[in-house]
């Protein structure tokens, strides 16, 4: 009925290896920056950098693909803004191959006023879509809140989390 002291300190003891394992995996959790403008570029990455990931920039949507292939990080933002209102093919053809990854995180930074974009992020799943981000933008701590998240995703993956079968589904 009542846990044995025992019982307690191995529980208290799980708990804060969980937390730091946990801990471990935020340190660690990778960031890819993709788009053309090298100021907008680095301004994504830095703020990527001040929420906590390790972050991979590349101005190629070739050469981030196979990046993403080879080491896949947790989140990927991808900057489309254009100065013409359009983002451009290429991007869009990256955005919408890294989209059925599973488990990826994906930032998109569009054009402002741009409808159209805004709803093909969307139908693509993003996780967030930021209409014409500017320099002054906060954009740190939306990027913590992915880390975090990314964090959480990890570690029920690496703890195999089993859920119960749903209504008509085989073990």
């Amino acid at each position: 009925m009542f846990d044995s002291p025992g019982k307690k300190a191995s529980t208290a003891t799980a708990s804060t290896e969980a937390a730091e394992a946990t801990s471990s995996q935020e340190s660690s959790l990778g960031c890819m920056v993709v788009g053309l403008s090298e100021k907008r570029r680095q301004l994504l990455a830095a703020a990527a950098e001040a929420a906590g990931w390790v972050v991979m920039e590349s101005a190629d949507p070739k050469a981030a693909r196979i990046q993403l292939l080879r080491e896949p990080p947790a989140m990927v933002i991808m900057d489309l803004e254009d100065p013409s209102g359009v983002a451009p093919e290429a991007l869009k053809g990256l955005a919408e191959r890294v989209s059925k990854q599973r488990d990826l995180l994906i930032a998109i930074c569009g054009n402002a006023g741009n409808a159209l974009e805004e709803i093909w992020a969307r139908q693509l799943g993003v996780w967030l879509y930021l209409p014409g981000v500017v320099h002054d933008s906060n954009v740190a701590s939306l990027f913590e809140e992915g880390r975090q998240l990314a964090a959480r995703r990890r570690s029920a993956a690496e703890q195999k989390t089993h859920f119960p079968p749903g209504k008509g589904e085989s073990v």
